[in-house]
């Protein structure tokens, strides 16, 4: 993703065009009793990255475990609002 970035960047592509990379659910850092590692539908990662984005940073606090969600939770629509706006849908 850093290298994509970077060519974007390099080739002035990168206001232009909107990376957005997420997941459906998150996974605990622990396995569980059968050895897998259980879906955390709470909390999972999302990524923007270019497209005329000014914010930068990390938005939600969750526990250390990544489980719950402790501060400043993004739900889906505003999610999906941020890349709308972004790419000019109204």
């Amino acid at each position: 993703m850093a290298t994509l970035i970077v060519d974007l960047e390099q080739t002035r592509l990168l206001g232009k065009t909107l990376i957005v990379i997420t997941t459906e659910f998150g996974r605990p850092s622990g396995f569980d009793s059968g050895g897998g590692r259980e879906h955390q539908d709470n909390s999972f990662s999302c990524v923007l990255a270019g497209g005329g984005l000014s914010n930068c940073g990390a938005y939600v606090q969750t526990d250390q475990q990544a489980k719950r969600i402790e501060a400043d939770p993004v739900c889906d629509p505003d999610f999906y609002a941020t890349i709308c706006a972004a790419t000019g849908v109204d």
